[in-house]
């Protein structure tokens, strides 16, 4: 990272607090800790880039009620999310994203993929622009500027990668984007990296849409494809 960036982290264990100065500091990290985050409708929120939340802190789920009432009260959160603890595996990854983190670290950190994610998810993070437009597809509209989307008037709950994916692949519907152009585009991820998280997040979001799921399509060997021309209801 070539520029400094404010950070907050949510732990009572020193040792992890530590840990996390120290990768962050090296990185630019300029930020400070506290114990809790207790969020009530006139609490001020943090000023920071990122918040790093202990998933492992007491009360147990404390870290993932407090992302979820975060990502409720912030349709369009200017900072990121990151939840970091013992769990391992993909179980601890995933359930930290479906409750609206932006990542999931393992402690103890791995340094340089913990901040090759982190710079991918501030860049990304970076280029959002207030101006942007909302995008329609029938009787589904997703709206950048305050982070929401309704299908058939009813509003859909997304995690903030499947909004992102869902409105770049509005932005160019009927046209297949290819899934190395999707990470890109989506997560600021190099062609380089194996992953699946775009085949993940496009089975979150055909189950999410319902019926109109199926407008969601898979182009074997080439991409996705959200098509406008089938019934949405």
């Amino acid at each position: 990272m070539t520029s400094t960036f404010k950070f907050l982290a949510v732990t009572p264990d020193l040792r992890r607090l530590e840990a996390l100065r120290s990768l962050l500091g090296g990185a630019g990290g300029k930020g400070e800790a506290i114990a809790a985050l207790p969020l009530s409708d006139d609490t001020r929120l943090p000023d920071c880039a990122a918040l790093f939340m202990d998933a492992d802190a007491a009360p147990e789920g404390q870290a993932l009620r407090r992302c979820r009432e975060l990502r409720s009260h912030l349709h369009a959160a200017s900072f990121a999310i990151i939840l970091f603890g013992s769990g391992r595996g993909g179980a601890a990854l995933v359930e930290g994203l479906d409750a609206g983190a932006d990542d999931f670290w393992q402690y103890p950190f791995k340094d340089s993929v913990c901040l090759a994610y982190l710079r991918a998810i501030l860049r990304r993070l970076s280029r959002l622009r207030p101006q942007e437009r909302s995008v329609l597809s029938g009787t589904l509209s997703l709206d950048p500027s305050s982070r929401t989307a309704t299908l058939g008037g009813k509003e859909l709950v997304l995690r903030s990668k499947e909004f992102d994916l869902l409105y770049y692949l509005l932005q160019h519907q009927g046209t297949v984007v290819r899934r190395d152009a999707l990470l890109q585009a989506v997560w600021d991820y190099p062609e380089a990296i194996p992953t699946r998280t775009v085949d993940f997040h496009v089975s979150q979001l055909r189950r999410k849409l319902g019926r109109a799921g199926k407008n969601l399509e898979t182009v074997t060997g080439m991409g996705y494809r959200f098509r406008a021309d089938q019934d949405q209801a």
